[in-house]
């Protein structure tokens, strides 16, 4: 049977379509960009053309300080990847800034395709894996069952990984050391948790003196004469730590976070009893909303006085109020406030798993996937 030539041609095509389709492409380079104090602008410069000539990056500088002799002292930069991952990096200090710049990772298998800031200061997707499986395993299982020696091993691991990685300013460094030395206590075994109580107390980010002074599940360790020296480090980090806060502050954000939780505490307890789309539950929803707008106006109102404020000022909890608010703010608020807490990110005023809240609830509000 003859073929006419127009279905040659759409067979033809058919056929390189198929062929690139099973072509694979060749995996572009990963990018790694780290700005410090000796760059000089013509550098810059030049690095911006080399990003859009070579991968299509757009690197845009929105401010740039130099020192008199030319070199790099503060940068904040906005980079588009034009592939769907884009976003901002601000520090005032490179100099005492490592690593820092921004990531385009382009394997396949990569766990983070993204990254701006400070490319080494958060717990990597790897480690991070590790540290909970080790943290609730020995928590949520070993200790419930009363094996505290497989526990606190377990617990004590998690904490050497936090310990390694982690540079934020919660307690996710120092609550698995804590639990350890919880249970080395309870199997009997007080010089390891000694051990691993001196080894958070040195962190100086363990400051919860009323926790630690009345956990019962320390009670073998409270008649010996190590108990006391622990005791006065506590409260020696909390007194040291709590210097310079701002207590009218910390009593406003502490009044907004009871309102903000108790509200969504609320709501639950609500929809569990008559379910979601109840008269009931919907006219509490507009008063939760009309307290929400109130929380809103007044860490606008805090935020464009005296800027992000950090957890030197307020606390890792009166961070987390502020962030909070945002977050159950409306989508116009949040981008608004984005580049806000970009900044406080790098800088160390917030910590990046809150960004990353943030922005995932933004995409999916626009409709767009999470990052």
């Amino acid at each position: 049977m003859k073929i006419p030539r127009s279905l040659l041609l759409i067979m033809f095509i058919a056929s390189l379509l198929i062929f690139s389709a099973f072509n694979p492409k060749e995996e572009k380079e990963n990018i790694r960009i780290v700005f410090n104090s000796s760059q000089t602008k013509k550098a810059l410069i030049e690095l911006k053309k080399n990003l859009k000539k070579r991968h299509n990056i757009d690197l845009n500088y929105q401010a740039l300080d130099f020192s008199r002799q030319g070199n790099l002292i503060s940068i904040k930069f906005v980079v588009d990847c034009n592939d769907g991952f884009a976003g901002t990096g601000a520090t005032s200090d490179l100099a005492k800034s490592e690593n820092f710049g921004f990531e385009r990772n382009y394997s396949n298998n990569a766990s983070a395709k993204f990254k701006t800031g400070f490319l080494n200061n958060t717990i990597n997707i790897s480690g991070a894996r590790k540290y909970f499986l080790l943290k609730d395993s020995g928590e949520y299982y070993f200790f419930k069952i009363k094996n505290y020696t497989k526990a606190a091993k377990l617990l004590k691991e998690s904490f050497e990984v936090a310990e390694e990685n982690y540079k934020g300013f919660d307690d996710t460094r120092y609550n698995g050391g804590y639990n350890a030395a919880c249970a080395y206590a309870l199997a009997g075994n007080i010089d390891s948790a000694f051990v691993m109580l001196q080894k958070i107390v040195q962190t100086s980010l363990f400051d919860n003196y009323a926790l630690i002074a009345n956990d019962n599940y320390l009670s073998a360790l409270k008649e010996d004469s190590r108990w006391k020296k622990i005791l006065d480090d506590v409260k020696a980090n909390k007194i040291r730590n709590e210097i310079d806060y701002d207590k009218n502050l910390i009593k406003v954000l502490s009044d907004i976070r009871s309102i903000d939780q108790g509200n969504r505490e609320r709501l639950n307890q609500l929809i569990s009893k008559h379910g979601n789309g109840n008269s009931v539950v919907e006219t509490f929803k507009v008063t939760m909303r009309q307290k929400d707008s109130i929380n809103l106006m007044q860490v606008k109102q805090i935020i464009l006085a005296k800027g992000w404020l950090g957890p030197e000022v307020v606390g890792a909890i009166g961070v987390q109020t502020q962030w909070l608010v945002i977050q159950h703010a409306d989508l116009k608020t949040q981008i608004e406030f984005l580049p806000v807490l970009e900044k406080a990110a790098t800088d160390g005023k917030l910590l990046y798993k809150d960004l990353a809240f943030l922005k995932d609830r933004i995409a999916l509000r626009q409709g767009k996937k999470q990052l």
